[in-house]
């Protein structure tokens, strides 16, 4: 069975859990057991809803967490002083008593009158404090305190806003006991009552107890996400066969850096292996290291013709097609327009197609007419799939384009013509001289003439059809099930030597 832990932040646009639910769909529709295993405990008070199928795939560690030891969660807020007073922070604290059997087993408290943490005690076997966690202003756990039987303070840890110990303080020559403090607790865990200094150790031991709950037979598969917080929970997992998958790393828009393969060398000493999404990367590590990268796409939600594609020359001519997504300096729109300008010079007619979903759903395209050809906005999904359909050229100014709508566009079997600093970003998606061309990002007028010689050739425009059309197969739903049936296989395999 395949497992995908992966962790979810309100304020990005990280997609790693959203993808992996919609590939465990696709497993589960072809006989592929699969399932998503989420740490989204740092997104508090945002998460994506999951229903319907895709529930009985699903685990929120954080809700199992909350069933097990917290019943109760708040969102308490704190300023940090050293951050001028005006940076806020969130923490998810349990303010309540924790009990076992009837015992006490520990008290948070709170500041009178307000919701922000004070101190928390942890109680003994006999319901007597033996450690007491002191929280200053900002909510960072200061001062540990480890009382003896008799309730007297025994020894003094203070902490550093890292969690560092910088001072430790004996109060009698007694021996020292091994505390049993931390903010986790699992107390019916297993049928044992646990404690974890950490929450990544915590979530952690949940994780492995669902992957051994659930996979009986043979080793699992897990494939983690490269995000700090997975991979501490990961490392305090004892699984013999773990992937990671370097998509949080954004692996096609760094592959040139050495922070990159210093941070792909350090995962490989660590766990089985590495997966990537590109072929190109996958072979520029060999190139590089000779060591393998296994390689498995997401589905991308690219766009796939329900319909015969019609030929690229019979198609409206001269039409070039684009996308923008969130753009707030307005440097793409500018970047297009300038394109335009130079476009309409060379090109009679030129019709230029401006795709923006951010700004909300329009019912008519938006024409602005200029001599020499037409500028028109669209910002629905139906006006983009109609524009796929009818367009000859596609064309990316953004050095990072995004692979969903390029992947539509070579489903399209559409010319792309893409401007980018970053060659290896976009060569997947284009073969230049067969399907289009990668041109510096600066050089407004290699892009026009790059279009033109496209628009203008018909055998180039049939050749570049052809291209595209092969280069998408590669993003198939049934390509990518294909990837990921072949890891879950080396899984078994690995699990039956």
């Amino acid at each position: 069975m395949l497992f995908f832990i992966g962790n979810e932040t309100p304020s990005t646009t990280d997609t790693f859990i959203p993808q992996s639910v919609d590939l465990a769909l696709s497993l589960a529709a072809r006989g592929v057991a699969a399932r998503v295993l989420t740490l989204n405990y740092d997104r508090m008070q945002a998460r994506t809803p999951v229903s319907g199928d895709a529930a009985a795939l699903c685990l929120n560690l954080w809700d199992e967490l909350q069933k097990v030891g917290q019943q109760t969660k708040r969102t308490l807020t704190f300023r940090d002083l050293h951050l001028g007073n005006k940076q806020d922070w969130q923490i998810n604290l349990a303010t309540q008593e924790y009990t076992v059997a009837g015992q006490r087993w520990a008290v948070v408290h709170t500041i009178a009158d307000s919701p922000q943490l004070d101190y928390v005690d942890y109680y003994g076997g006999t319901d007597e404090v033996r450690k007491r966690d002191f929280y200053d202003r900002r909510g960072f756990l200061s001062v540990s305190q480890y009382l003896n039987p008799a309730g007297e303070v025994q020894q003094e840890i203070y902490w550093d806003v890292h969690g560092q110990a910088v001072l430790e303080h004996f109060f009698e020559p007694v021996a020292h006991q091994t505390p049993r403090g931390g903010m986790v607790l699992l107390p019916h865990f297993g049928g044992k009552q646990m404690i974890f200094p950490a929450m990544a150790a915590a979530l952690g031991a949940l994780a492995q107890a669902a992957v051994v709950e659930t996979h009986q037979a043979g080793a699992a598969t897990v494939v983690a996400q490269d995000t700090p917080a997975v991979l501490a929970t990961v490392a305090r997992m004892s699984l013999p066969r773990v992937y990671v998958f370097s998509h949080h790393s954004n692996l096609t828009q760094t592959v040139e850096t050495n922070a990159l393969w210093d941070h792909v060398q350090t995962l490989f000493s660590q766990f089985a292996g590495v997966i990537v999404p590109d072929q190109l990367l996958a072979t520029k590590w060999a190139a590089r290291t000779g060591q393998t990268m296994t390689v498995a796409q997401f589905p991308k939600h690219a766009i796939f013709p329900t319909e015969a594609v019609l030929p690229l020359p019979k198609r409206t001519p001269a039409s070039v097609l684009a996308f923008l997504d969130d753009d707030p300096q307005g440097s793409g729109l500018k970047a297009l327009m300038t394109l335009f300008t130079t476009l309409r010079q060379t090109v009679p007619n030129v019709r230029l197609t401006i795709y923006q979903p951010h700004l909300g759903s329009t019912p008519l395209p938006t024409a602005s007419n200029e001599q020499g050809g037409s500028v028109q906005f669209i910002s629905t999904a139906a006006q983009w799939t109609a524009a796929l359909a009818s367009h000859q050229v596609y064309v990316s100014v953004a050095d990072f384009p995004a692979a969903a709508m390029m992947i539509s566009a070579l489903a399209h079997g559409l010319a792309v013509v893409a401007a980018t600093d970053h060659a290896g970003a976009v060569t997947p998606f284009v073969r230049p001289g067969e399907n289009g061309a990668i041109v510096p990002a600066a050089n407004t007028q290699q892009f026009a003439t790059e279009i033109k010689t496209l628009l203008g050739h018909k055998k180039s425009l049939n050749t570049a059809q052809k291209t595209s059309l092969a280069l998408a197969q590669g993003y198939t739903e049934d390509a990518v099930i294909s990837s990921w049936q072949a890891i879950d296989k080396a899984g078994e395999d690995d699990g039956n030597q």
